[in-house]
């Protein structure tokens, strides 16, 4: 029997890079960036704007602007979404099963829990615990309950991990993708004498 066409189907990798709590259950993570870090944790307004794709099919996108104490969501941001209401939220790096993703924050009661955590001698640091984000009950009927875990160091694989990723956050206010956005030392080196070593 001859074999025309390869048999060697390779499973699609559909894991997102972004850590995204639509179902119940119980998320454990380590937050890897914390305010100041401004590749990995930043801070701003969210809105959705609904349109139509090439194929006439209703679709939504986010627009973000970035958070200034003090001021109130910019207009031309208000204008874009389809309620006309811009949402406050957090985005950090997180380490979530064995990889760095992204988690963005919307949920008062959330940053509330981490920030209480945060403040409390006994936790501090977010870097240094593993929280568990349990998410029940459905529609207007959902609640968020955060969790400190027992406080752990960091391990050097996730570190490494975290800085094999390249992620910067910033990418995020120009619409674009944080995972390898940020520049590494030997991608500096070649930029400044325009060499490429390969």
């Amino acid at each position: 029997m001859t074999n025309f066409l390869p048999d060697n189907e390779m499973e699609e990798s559909t894991e997102s890079d972004w850590l995204n709590i639509t179902e119940n259950g119980t998320y454990r993570m380590r937050i890897m960036g914390i305010k100041g870090d401004d590749n990995q944790f930043i801070e701003g307004w969210e809105v959705w704007e609904e349109y139509e794709d090439e194929n006439g099919s209703k679709r939504s996108r986010p627009h973000r602007s970035k958070f200034v104490q003090g001021v109130k969501a910019p207009q031309e941001l208000l204008d874009l979404d389809r309620n006309g209401d811009a949402r406050y939220f957090w985005m950090f790096v997180v380490f979530y099963e064995g990889r760095p993703k992204i988690y963005e924050v919307r949920q008062k009661t959330i940053r509330r829990q981490i920030l209480e955590l945060t403040r409390d001698e006994e936790w501090g640091d977010p870097r240094d615990y593993d929280i568990a984000v349990t998410r029940s009950g459905q529609g207007k009927e959902t609640s968020y309950n955060v969790m400190p875990k027992p406080k752990e160091p960091l391990t050097p694989e996730m570190l490494q991990r975290v800085t094999d990723a390249r992620i910067d956050l910033q990418a995020i206010w120009e619409g674009g993708q944080p995972f390898g956005a940020l520049e590494s030392d030997s991608d500096a080196k070649v930029e400044e004498t325009g060499n490429d070593q390969e």
